[in-house]
């Protein structure tokens, strides 16, 4: 897939997450929930069984990710769509390449995510409008940290944070805004 097609695939389905989400606030307890509903939704697209760089097999979208970049950065993502052809899942292969990779001791290795979903969800018991604002603008941090990791080899992943809130409507001006290369997409439940 290109980048525009992953653009659209993505894009589709966490427009369809927030559709849901407004329908139906209660389906989604946990951030967890959040996760499992926007993987079912990216799985068509992203679920697809491929060969990997050492001839094994694997899927794109995948969950949990450590990154461990520079100054022992250890970033932990939501969701990730690798290219599978780079997603190396063999030991002996992975071993070959200790000093390349951005994701060590995991038992794979892959040096071309593209791209990386962040969520938050806030309960209708939750946070305040500050500390959620907050824990969205860490996400939008480390996003931006994460890209930096890529930007000198100019393939930097596509990068979505996706801010479901239960609580209240927090005002437009009040959400961070993110740069440029960040996709920010908030939704609140009807009240």
């Amino acid at each position: 897939m290109n980048q525009n097609q992953i653009t659209s695939s993505v894009s589709a389905a966490i427009a369809s997450l927030i559709d849901d989400f407004r329908k139906y606030p209660n389906k989604y307890l946990t951030e967890e929930d959040v996760r499992v509903h926007l993987c079912i939704r990216l799985m068509r697209d992203f679920g697809v069984i491929q060969e990997t760089a050492d001839g094994d097999h694997s899927i794109a979208m995948h969950t949990e990710v450590r990154w461990w970049g520079p100054k022992e950065s250890r970033e932990l993502s939501d969701i990730i769509i690798f290219d599978v052809s780079s997603l190396s899942v063999t030991p002996g292969e992975i071993r070959s390449q200790e000093k390349f990779r951005l994701i060590p001791r995991k038992g794979y290795s892959s040096n071309k995510p593209e791209a990386v979903i962040e969520l938050k969800l806030r309960r209708n018991n939750g946070d305040s409008n500050n500390a959620y604002i907050s824990q969205v603008r860490k996400d939008i941090e480390k996003l931006s940290n994460i890209s930096t990791m890529f930007h000198a080899e100019n393939r930097a992943p596509l990068f979505w944070v996706v801010a479901l809130d239960k609580k209240t409507q927090i005002p437009t001006n009040e959400l961070p805004k993110p740069p440029e290369n960040i996709n920010f997409q908030y939704a609140c439940a009807p009240f």
